[in-house]
């Protein structure tokens, strides 16, 4: 899993094989939690893993990897 640390107004972007591009936002931050919003195109579904309905359409799915690493990209060596 990578993990960024992001400020309100701080994004961060996905890029798909296919070049599709999500991107993520952090809205505001309260206590403990946080509001994030997606923007990505239309044909992309998010839903919240929780959600039952949404679990049909997810089980066609390939279930993400833990630790994907593209080839092109090069290995990041965890801090200690």
């Amino acid at each position: 899993m990578l993990v960024f640390g992001r400020k309100v107004d701080e994004c961060v972007d996905l890029v798909t094989p296919e070049g599709l591009v999500i991107t993520v936002t952090v809205v505001a931050i309260r206590g403990k939690g946080c509001r994030i919003g997606f923007s990505a195109p239309l044909d992309v579904s998010i839903v919240r893993r929780e959600v039952p309905d949404a679990r049909p359409r997810l089980k066609s799915a390939k279930k993400p990897t833990l630790n994907p690493t593209p080839a092109s990209m090069p290995a990041v060596p965890s801090v200690k």
